[in-house]
């Protein structure tokens, strides 16, 4: 080219979107070639440097198809331009000139090394898309409005079971970060960081997305998942240390609180990037770069340890897994069904969905399947989720029907049965007239009362969802603060159940109410009875934390607890305090470690006599203060240490020598009251 005449501003505009092409910043290089190409539309070079970036967005690939053809039939000597020609033929549908240009490069054998390998690849992508592209399903995908997409990015959507909150990953003009570079910095020519936005449906219509104030920062802020309930929000977060991890955020009454890193083996020095958890709470799927993987990103499971931690990691094997990038798991409500993006073995091209079932015998996943065309395209299509009742799902993807760059998009999956029964039981819990926060266990009559779940309604409106697996018989008990109700007494189902149930804690009710989307759903008619043991008055609650404000365990510690599993164990000392077994002992951990090396604290004085307990899980536990006989001594001693500052301390429990989760010595009929 010939840019003596060009305008300065043009000529610093060329340097900087070569700068970022050398960088392989072909996103952001994108607008700079675009704007150059109006101004001097005559010039090959600019009309081949913006089809070479194009191919990285979607809504692009049809500039990129026009601009390689007319190069392409002009001159096939450019560098590569056959494999940039097979691939805009093959994100566009031009599956047979994709085909044809791609075996002629594979004929030739100066063709070799990555390029040779990146052009097999295209072929077997190829020859997937003419197959899945005959055999369409009834899936109908609609473009998300811009109530909820604008021009630029917005991806990662997650659900509650029901339906009633979305949120999702903004990241363009608005982001709080705004541009910044590798290093965080300001930077003009940098990236948008992402943040979390959310919605509401209102009349089964979402409403206007919103940005997640309390959340966003100026570092990179991305949501991936929300339990069942909507109680906990996942989130991805990278804070420029190489890597990436995953986080945790509680609903604390209308609003999350700070996130924190989930604690673990779920996190490591690799990129821990996605996660979906089962609807028990017991199950994590992540996706992860860690090393003895099948290459790329590889999807791994965890499962929650007596401390709430995520242990026991195991990859989902070559099953779910290959030699590419598999990423973006999705646990279904039915806690069988998953679903994940791959662009490994029967991929139209990129990321495609695939929906895989869970083997309950051996807990492994089979029956692969590409969940086909329309939801799956030749270019990526990630993040993947559904809805309970398995009618209506989200994702994201980058089409040239789209407002810009990446979209969500709604998919109303027909009349495919993708996912197996799930019965959803939602209301609110109150004393009365007024929310009250109660304690909701689940248990499986069908397998010997095991828990299936223990949750809470919300403090500061009572509400509470529960999403159940339809091939179990369930109970469901509600209690507060000495009051108990009857249960809901909830068979195995055939299809999809939706049960609207209040709890009110001040006399007896009679007012299940039952409501099914067809004539096959089963209908609970059997009356269902609460009853009071123990009349006691309303108090109130101290925000957020479900504990009345007069409680004797919250005068004598305040300022306690400082973390979930303090205020679990609050909770739990309320009703077995003072339950005393022989083979039953508490401890108050305040580190573990892997290597037996000499630890100290500067304040040991404080804490009491320091223990090493190795419970043959690998790691080492310190201890401090020794054993103790009752839940309520153990307590007392664990406010002593935090307010040492071991602020991350906590009580466990060993029963018969083995650690055991306060949810298990309550199953197991130990606590009793």
């Amino acid at each position: 080219m010939n840019v003596r005449k060009w305008r300065k501003a043009e000529r610093d505009s060329l340097e900087n979107g070569m700068y970022l092409i050398e960088e392989e910043k072909y996103l952001e290089a994108i607008p700079i070639f675009e704007q150059l190409l109006n101004n001097h539309s005559g010039e090959e070079f600019l009309r081949y440097t913006y089809a070479k970036c194009a191919l990285y967005r979607g809504d692009k690939h049809e500039d990129a198809y026009r601009y390689l053809t007319e190069l392409y039939n002009r001159n096939k000597k450019i560098p590569d331009i056959q494999f940039d020609m097979a691939l805009a033929s093959h994100y566009t549908f031009h599956f047979d000139e994709a085909e044809e240009i791609v075996g002629k490069m594979l004929e030739n054998r100066k063709v070799k090394g990555e390029l040779r390998g990146k052009a097999e690849q295209l072929k077997r992508w190829v020859g997937h898309a003419k197959v899945i592209h005959k055999q369409p399903t009834n899936a109908v995908v609609t473009l998300m409005g811009p109530h909820i997409n604008t021009k630029y990015d917005e991806y990662r959507p997650a659900i509650t079971a029901d339906d009633s909150l979305l949120v999702f990953t903004y990241a363009g003009m608005k982001s709080m970060g705004g541009l910044q570079n590798v290093f965080m910095q300001p930077d003009p020519f940098g990236e948008f960081r992402p943040d979390i936005y959310y919605a509401y449906k209102k009349k089964q219509q979402f409403d206007s997305a919103r940005a997640n104030e309390a959340l966003n920062s100026n570092l990179p802020d991305e949501p991936v998942a929300l339990s069942a309930d909507g109680r906990v929000m996942y989130l991805f977060q990278d804070l420029a240390d190489g890597h990436g991890d995953l986080y945790q955020s509680q609903l604390s009454g209308q609003s999350y609180v700070t996130p924190v890193k989930l604690t673990g083996e779920i996190n490591s020095y690799s990129w821990d990037g996605h996660c979906s958890v089962s609807p028990n709470g017991k199950t994590m799927y992540f996706s992860s770069e860690r090393a003895g993987g099948y290459g790329g990103k590889d999807i791994y499971k965890a499962t929650m340890q007596a401390d709430s931690s995520w242990g026991n990691v195991v990859n989902l094997g070559d099953s779910i897994n290959s030699e590419w990038d598999d990423d973006a798991p999705f646990i279904h409500a039915d806690g069988v069904t998953l679903f994940y993006s791959s662009r490994g073995k029967g991929s139209m091209g990129g990321h495609d969905i695939f929906k895989a079932t869970l083997s309950m015998p051996d807990s492994v996943f089979r029956n692969i399947t590409n969940v086909g065309f329309p939801i799956n395209t030749p270019a990526d299509d990630l993040y993947f989720v559904l809805t309970a009742d398995g009618k209506k799902g989200y994702y994201s993807s980058a089409r040239h029907n789209g407002l810009g760059m990446r979209d969500i998009y709604m998919i109303e999956t027909g009349k495919e049965q993708m996912v197996e029964p799930v019965a959803v039981v939602r209301g609110v819990t109150t004393d009365n007239d007024r929310p009250v926060e109660a304690e909701i266990k689940v248990e499986m009559t069908d397998k010997d009362n095991a828990v299936f779940i223990t949750t809470r309604s919300n403090a500061a409106n009572g509400s509470y969802l529960l999403a159940l697996p339809g091939r179990n018989n369930y109970k469901i008990t509600f209690s507060s603060y000495g009051k108990s109700t009857g249960e809901i007494n909830l068979p195995s189902l055939n299809s999809y159940t939706f049960i609207a149930h209040d709890v009110e804690f001040s006399g007896l009710i009679e007012k299940p109410i039952v409501t099914a989307p067809t004539k096959t759903v089963p209908v609970v008619t059997t009356p269902i009875k609460e009853t009071i043991k123990e009349e006691v008055p309303v108090k109130p609650v101290i925000k957020g934390m479900g504990i009345p404000a007069s409680s004797p365990l919250l005068v004598k510690n305040a300022g306690f607890p400082k973390t979930g599993i303090q205020e679990k164990t609050m909770r739990y000392a309320e009703m077995y305090g003072r339950v005393t077994d022989p083979q039953l002992e508490f401890r108050i951990q305040v580190a573990a470690v892997k290597e037996d090396k000499k630890i100290t604290f500067p304040n040991a004085a404080q804490l009491g006599k320091i223990d090493k307990l190795d419970l043959g899980d690998g790691y080492k536990r310190i201890t401090a203060g020794g054993s103790f006989k009752t839940l309520e001594k153990a307590l007392e001693h664990n406010r002593q240490v935090v307010k040492a500052g071991q602020e991350q301390g906590f009580v466990f429990a060993l029963y018969k020598g083995k650690r055991m989760s306060f949810d298990e010595l309550e199953t197991a009929g130990v606590f009793q009251k």
